[in-house]
């Protein structure tokens, strides 16, 4: 889940990207995944990597081990 951030990315430039907090925090529910599952995170675009980061984050401090990430577009 990801919480609402002072302004949208596409209005960042790369500096303000790269510098902004975490704002993911998982779901409750992240507890009920076996943690020997493949974790496979999306995202549209990647620009500066740091909101794969943010969600690689989460899953690798829940215990998740095999984390992988696909970008559509760069």
């Amino acid at each position: 889940m990801k919480a609402d951030a002072d302004k949208p990315q596409a209005q960042k430039n790369r500096l303000e990207r790269l510098e902004t907090p975490q704002t993911f925090s998982a779901l409750p529910t992240i507890e009920q995944i076996p943690k020997n599952q493949h974790i496979l995170i999306l995202d549209d675009i990647y620009t500066t990597g740091r909101t794969l980061m943010h969600a690689h984050d989460i899953f690798l401090s829940a215990g998740f081990k095999n984390i992988s990430t696909f970008s559509l577009s760069r």
